[in-house]
């Protein structure tokens, strides 16, 4: 990579917890995606959902007219990937996020209970 003369990187990494207590629970920067954009006004041709695997997802390819490659094996599925970072939190923090993102909730099927 090539660096710009001047600009310091920022070294520190944040941890899934204190992420999202500065980002998103103190500094709302990041917002629901009901907020970022109009979701529901668009047609859709395909929802895929991610939480279901990789497997399928070369048959929306075909629908669309791709060509995906056979994904690789996951380690993790993505529900405990999620399950182990929200793990990390404690029962006010979930409460909070969950409280935010209340929409998202509702509208992607998410479960609070799932969190805890």
């Amino acid at each position: 990579k090539k660096r710009i003369p001047g600009k310091k990187r920022n070294k520190k990494k944040y941890k899934f917890q204190e992420y999202l207590e500065k980002s998103v629970i103190a500094n709302k920067t990041v917002i629901p995606i009901t907020q970022e954009c109009d979701v529901c006004n668009i047609n859709y041709d395909i929802v895929y959902d991610l939480d279901k695997g990789l497997e399928d997802l070369s048959q929306v390819g075909r629908t669309v007219g791709l060509d995906l490659d056979k994904p690789r094996s996951i380690k993790k599925t993505p529900k405990q990937r999620r399950r182990s970072f929200y793990s990390q939190l404690s029962m006010d923090q979930l409460e909070k996020i969950a409280d935010i993102f209340k929409t998202d909730f509702v509208l992607f099927g998410y479960k609070f209970e799932f969190y805890k």
